[in-house]
């Protein structure tokens, strides 16, 4: 892959915790979908799409949700453990390596019915070998505690970066790297017990979870990154300790575009009824060349509309502005034509057939003589042949322009869209290298 973006918007961590909320499936796959028309693949790990209810009911009504289309095109990558990508026995192996949740998850009266809608759907998946990424062939724990040792570096060069106190951060990270494990669970677990103490307030305790929910989420993007994608991104809760890493050239990609695109229908009112549901023809989206090519398009003209240098002239300016709305323009009509031409046709389609039949009932009407009766089968050939005009042939672009609605945006977030404090981050390669010194976060040495 050119680029991918690691998702932790599932993370069972982050929502224990209340970094952020569990996405509501509805918002998740609103957000997910959208992803599909702005955006680049998700790579999402295997136990967050057990753990939490939105990716639970993406597998077992994967009629209902995108997220089976999605996995088998390769536009969402599970990034699984198991050597043979079978995620059913990951719960097992969780709970042997002593994860709590996944403990009680086995422990369940309902985890054997569970587990063989995971294997089917596990197995529906197979065969393409598109729908993982394997499990990076490092310890990620060693790399997290790297960049949570230079995250405590930087916070003693500028306390300002956190809202903790100086002896209190020292205190807790003395014992954190005293530890065996030294991973995020343990993180967790000190920072509690000093908080019963008494020796973290709560927003101390609440700033260190989510300094190392924001460092975990880095890593793992840092890791997938190194070994499948030149590009990758960070969809997680922003952290200002961090800022150093980002890919500034790349920040302004616009994830969410500014301008919008429109929905192909005045009763769309989430991302998912903008394809109604139809995942076949979203899943053959993502792998459409033509279609990638609008997408592409429409991106770089956005990237340039919004990142304009100061030396750059009001002429240049103004054209980069005309591109983009030429390019949201284009981009909308053929999304509309892919995704809402067709239902009109098909109203059309029974609206000429509705007309034939109408003719067909009037034809015993009418006198009965040659001339009248070559009529009628003039009306109703033309009929036939109108109704088969539309069928096949796409509308003129005048036509379609004017049956979409203007006023309904892709960029408008759906009834229960996601946190607004979470952020795609660009990653930058160089830019960790250089900060993290002497440490080597990429590749397998």
């Amino acid at each position: 892959m050119d680029e991918f973006t690691y998702d932790g918007m599932l993370d069972d961590f982050s929502t224990r915790n209340g970094i952020f909320p569990e996405p509501e499936p509805y918002a998740f796959y609103d957000d997910l979908t959208l992803r599909v028309f702005v955006g680049a693949p998700v790579a999402i790990n295997d136990g967050y799409l057990l753990q939490q209810v939105a990716g639970r009911v993406g597998i077992m009504h994967h009629e209902d949700w995108p997220l089976t289309e999605l996995a088998r095109v390769g536009f969402v990558k599970i990034v699984i453990r198991d050597k043979d990508c079978r995620l059913e026995r990951v719960p097992e192996a969780m709970a042997t390596n002593g994860i709590e949740s996944f403990q009680n998850m086995v422990a369940g009266p309902h985890f054997q019915y569970f587990r063989d809608q995971v294997e089917a759907w596990t197995n529906n998946l197979h065969g393409n070998g598109r729908a993982f990424l394997r499990w990076p062939p490092r310890d990620t724990s060693e790399s997290l505690f790297k960049l949570l040792k230079w995250s405590k570096a930087a916070f003693d060069n500028e306390p300002r970066l956190l809202p903790v106190r100086r002896a209190a951060f020292d205190r807790f990270f003395d014992r954190f790297a005293s530890g065996s494990q030294r991973r995020r669970n343990e993180w967790e677990s000190v920072a509690l017990v000093l908080k019963q103490k008494g020796d973290l307030e709560p927003d101390e305790h609440r700033a260190l979870l989510r300094l190392v929910n924001a460092a975990y989420h880095y890593n793992w993007g840092i890791c997938l990154g190194a070994h499948n994608a030149e590009r990758v991104r960070v969809r997680t809760e922003e952290c200002s300790i961090f800022a150093p890493f980002h890919d500034s050239a790349a920040e302004a990609d616009p994830v969410v575009p500014s301008s919008g695109l429109e929905v192909p229908d005045v009763t769309a009112r989430t991302f998912r009824e903008f394809v109604r549901q139809d995942w076949g023809t979203l899943g053959a989206f993502v792998t459409d060349p033509k279609m990638l090519g609008f997408k592409r398009r429409y991106l770089a003209a956005m990237k340039d509309a919004m990142t304009t240098p100061p030396e750059l002239s009001d002429r240049e300016r103004e054209k980069r502005r005309n591109d983009a709305d030429a390019a949201t323009q284009d981009y909308s009509l053929e999304l509309w034509r892919y995704f809402g031409e067709g239902h009109v046709k098909r109203r059309v389609s029974w609206g000429f057939r509705g007309l034939r039949g109408a003719a067909t009932v009037a034809s015993f009407f009418v006198p009965h003589t040659a001339a009248a009766h070559a009529a009628m089968g003039m009306l109703k050939m033309g009929i036939s042949v109108g109704g088969k005009l539309v069928s096949s042939y796409p509308m003129p672009a005048t036509v379609a322009r004017a049956l979409m609605n203007p006023k309904v945006r892709l960029d408008q977030p759906g009834e229960a869209a996601l946190d607004s404090n979470i952020a795609d981050l660009a990653l930058s390669p160089a830019s960790i290298l250089a900060h993290v010194e002497g440490v080597k976060l990429f590749g397998d040495s």
